[in-house]
Formats: C-alpha cells, sequence, structure tokens
C-alpha cells in the first residue's frame, strides 16, 4: 500500500468535475505529522492534461500552511479525470516528498452515485494464491473493500469456503461466490463473478459441453481471419452460461503476454472486443 494511503486521511477524494473543492490531507500517525518549523510546497498536475481553467503550469509550485495539524487545499477540479497534489516539504534546500495525492472529478451524473470499491478477481492457496479463503476475505475487509470474489482457478467451492468463514457475523463486507473458468483448449480465462453455479462443474460433462459449443459454433458461422471458431464459440458459451446463474462473465486480462506472445491471440481478442459478449473485462 502506498504511504500516502497508509499514513493520511484525504477527504473527500471524489468531487465536482468544473468546482472548487478544498482537500484535506490529515496525517494518522506521529510520524505522518505536518511540523511548524517545514515550509509545505504543493505542485498539482492534471492528469490527462492541464487545466485550462486555472492555468497552472507544470512547475508552479505553491507553498501550503498546515491548519490545526492539518492540509486544506482549495483547488478548482477541471473536467472529468484524476488529480495529483503533490506535496513536499521543504527544510533549507533539501526537498522531501510527503505524498502524491489522488483525487477524482466526475461529472453530475456520476457524482451523484455512491462508489463502492471491490476486487472482483482473488486467488487463494486453493489455487495459485498465497493464504486461505477467510484470510483472503479478511484482507479484503481490513483495506477498506465493500465486495470481492474469491475466483479460484477451475474452483467454485472456495468462494463458498470464504462466505462460510463469516456466516452469522456481521461484517460490512459482501462476499460473492465466484471462479476463475478455464475452458478446455480455450486460453481465454474467465471470471464467473456471482454465479449460483460453478461454469466449471459443468465443463467437466466434457462431452456435452463440446457438443454445445459445436452447436454455437455452427450458429455463429463464418468468423473473422486469424480467429479460431472453437475458441470463440466456447466464449459465447461460457458468458451465457454464467449469465444463466445469476452472474457477470469477465474477460480477464486480454492482453496477457506470455511465451513471448498475447494470449490469447490478438485475434481472438480483437474480435471479443468488437462483439462485446462478455459484461465486463480487467
Amino acid at each position: 500500500m502506498k504511504i500516502e494511503n497508509r499514513y493520511f486521511d484525504v477527504s473527500p477524494r471524489i468531487v465536482p468535475a468544473d468546482a472548487e473543492s478544498t482537500i484535506t490531507i490529515t496525517p494518522l500517525f506521529g510520524h505522518s505529522q505536518f511540523l511548524d518549523d517545514v515550509v509545505y510546497e504543493l505542485s498539482y498536475f492534471p492528469v490527462e492534461e492541464f487545466a485550462l481553467h486555472g492555468a497552472w503550469r507544470p512547475e508552479h509550485r505553491e507553498p501550503v500552511t498546515p491548519t490545526d495539524g492539518e492540509l486544506r487545499i482549495p483547488q478548482y477540479f477541471e473536467g472529468e479525470q484524476e488529480h495529483v497534489l503533490f506535496i513536499e516539504a521543504v527544510t533549507g534546500d533539501t526537498r522531501k516528498v510527503v505524498g502524491d495525492f489522488r483525487i477524482y472529478s466526475l461529472n453530475a451524473d456520476l457524482y451523484g452515485r455512491r462508489p463502492y470499491r471491490g476486487d472482483f478477481h482473488m486467488h487463494s492457496y486453493r489455487s495459485d494464491g498465497k493464504e486461505s479463503p477467510a484470510y483472503v476475505a479478511g484482507a479484503a475487509r481490513r483495506i477498506g473493500l465493500d465486495f470481492m470474489a474469491l475466483t479460484d482457478h477451475r474452483q467454485y467451492e472456495p468462494s463458498i469456503e470464504a462466505q462460510q468463514a463469516y456466516g452469522g457475523v456481521d461484517i460490512d463486507l459482501r462476499l460473492v461466490p465466484g471462479e476463475e473458468v478455464h475452458p478446455p483448449d480455450n486460453p481465454v480465462h474467465i471470471v464467473n463473478f456471482g454465479g449460483r453455479f460453478s461454469i466449471n462443474d459443468l465443463i467437466r460433462d466434457e462431452d456435452t459441453y463440446r457438443s454445445q459449443v459445436d452447436a454455437v459454433q455452427q450458429a455463429v458461422g463464418a468468423v473473422p481471419p486469424g480467429v479460431d471458431a472453437y475458441q470463440y464459440a466456447s466464449c459465447l458459451w461460457c458468458y451465457d452460461r454464467i449469465r444463466e446463474a445469476g452472474g457477470l462473465g469477465l474477460f480477464c486480462h486480454p492482453y496477457w503476454f506470455t511465451q513471448h506472445r498475447y494470449s490469447p491471440s490478438g485475434a481472438l481478442t480483437t474480435h471479443l472486443f468488437d462483439t462485446q459478449p462478455f459484461d465486463a473485462y480487467e
């Protein structure tokens, strides 16, 4: 975790676009307190482009003075984008970075909504993670997530194990069932997020799975050059089964670089993005 998030509270982190907001940066521990004999300077960076309204120059620094142990920074946040408040402590000729604080400005349609933080794709030691399902869920709550799904490779049961570990416990974390689906002879990794049953279990009846995928492939017909028709049909079958289970189908790491090339192939990835049979991608 970045020191900015570990040692300071920043409020608000989400602000209205095209308006001025005051950001309060509060130290959480003694070693991160703002000192009276130190000069603090702010550099502001709109991440996507320099603000036209504020005319803030990238080389410009502005002194900021702590009030009651906090930094209170009024700033105009232009457009819908990410912003950096870069704070340095200056003592003589020495500069020390205090933090690289991130603020997000949203237009009215999104600003009025409540943001939730979560992780759709996590692993335990039931596949290639390091901790137990219960530990992973506990760690997700510790860092402040609102929801999470344990999505071990080819396994739905660990996500249920994580849920059962906190059965009867009143926690402010929604534990969603899930799994990472690996269809045979298909390099596309797919997450079943929130489905009521396992897609991997359906695939274990491989004769039925392949006959159904063959039917999908026949219905789809011709695909663009370079696209493996079976792999594409397999993806369609998986996403349809996930939705039947009431879940969301995620296209995982589409440009995963392994063995000196992209996996899945660029042609298949492009066709999936063109047709968008998935509900979301990461």
